[in-house]
């Protein structure tokens, strides 16, 4: 058995035994004349290792000279200027089989394997499948094209849901994917998959697709668990595998979203804060209780406008930023006048807004009344532009 060992990398030591700086590196080429090459002396780059054509063999540049000077190797051995390249220190070959291999360092220009499925080309192309990576930091971009699924699936795992993350399908009207025909297997915790049904083939798609969910397994969404998952027309919904160990418990719907549709559906509203007033006390002492919740855990006081009869004042966090013209406020009254039970009901009114705080009055009629209360969300007009 023949151990060989090829070093592409020398790291001088220094005179007092501590690590150098690292040495040259190998470079391979074909010899010929009319060309310098360097032996990897101190300050050089490279040392040569060169194949000579005619006495197909390898040398190695011990001497470096430039190109106006012509010291070629001798077949018989070495030269001042050449060292043929034999034993354990260097090998070169056109092919090496073997069953095991250490190599403390190792430069190659191209790595396959031998079903093809890792490849690593020079300049920096990796394709690999089926492939585990921990700790990936990725700089620059990655992608993922759309491919047409018909629902299709395949014993050996190779249909468009199983190989691909996003997926176009044809809206069908009254079309039902079967369980069978998506993908259930634990294999599928953490995975996050598009689908849309906005083209295919090129063209528009009409009516909608169901994806049915096998027993014991569920979309979910809205905070139910559903047994399918329906997509309307021109539609794209994102999809979160989710399940532990062995077990994959099914699909949560983590996104929905319109895609060119006939009809104008709008889009999702943030709010600020939602609240609730109620009437305290008597209409000679009133008072006032509040539930407020804001998206961001500010406080909201509520407190009445004693000098104004029905009147309530809420106040506007200070770190919200908001100008008077910023802000919307929706209102819902609630209950009737105070000491009433008749059929009188009362209407909120804002009457004030500014950048601290807005104004609300209650009233039955012309005339302001304490009792009952409103409900309140407040809207930041800045969300849409």
């Amino acid at each position: 058995m023949t151990t060989a060992r090829a070093h592409m990398v020398v790291r001088r030591k220094a005179k007092d035994g501590t690590p150098g700086a690292a040495g040259a590196k190998v470079r391979f080429c074909t010899y010929t004349t009319g060309r310098a090459f360097l032996s990897g002396a101190a300050g050089e780059e490279f040392y040569d290792v060169a194949f000579h054509v005619t006495y197909q063999q390898f040398f190695r540049c011990i001497k470096s000279y430039p190109a106006s000077e012509t010291h070629s190797p001798t077949q018989s051995g070495n030269n001042a200027y050449w060292e043929w390249q034999q034993g354990l220190e260097m090998l070169f070959v056109n092919m090496l089989c073997a069953n095991e291999a250490f190599l403390n360092n190792l430069t190659v220009r191209h790595m396959y394997t031998t079903d093809g499925k890792v490849q690593i080309i020079e300049g920096g192309l990796l394709k690999a499948y089926n492939a585990y990576l921990q700790d990936v930091k990725i700089f620059g971009t990655s992608r993922c094209p759309f491919v047409r699924y018909d629902g299709s699936w395949s014993w050996d795992e190779s249909s468009a849901a199983q190989l691909h993350d996003n997926l176009l399908m044809a809206g069908g009207g009254s079309w039902v994917l079967a369980a069978g025909g998506f993908p259930w297997d634990v294999g599928q915790n953490g995975r996050r998959v598009w689908i849309t049904t906005h083209r295919y083939n090129g063209t528009l798609s009409e009516g909608a697709v169901e994806i049915d969910a096998p027993s014991g397994k569920y979309f979910f969404e809205d905070g139910k668990k559903k047994s399918s998952l329906k997509l309307a027309s021109r539609e794209a919904v994102e999809l979160l595998g989710i399940g532990e160990d062995n077990t994959f418990y099914g699909w949560l719907v983590t996104n929905r979203l319109n895609i060119e549709t006939n009809k104008m559906y709008g889009r999702k509203q943030l709010v600020l804060a939602n609240g609730s007033v109620r009437f305290s006390g008597t209409d000679t002492n009133p008072g006032c209780s509040s539930t407020v919740k804001t998206f961001d855990g500010s406080s909201m006081s509520v407190s009445v406008v004693t000098s104004v009869t029905g009147r309530y004042q809420v106040n506007i966090p200070v770190t919200w930023g908001l100008s008077a013209s910023d802000y919307m406020v929706m209102l819902t009254p609630y209950g009737r006048p105070y000491g009433t039970t008749s059929d009188y009901i009362l209407k909120a009114t804002l009457v004030n807004q500014y950048s601290g705080y807005f104004q609300v009055e209650l009233a039955d009629d012309n005339t302001n009344n304490w009792g009952g209360g409103f409900n309140f969300q407040v809207i930041n007009l800045n969300d849409w532009t």
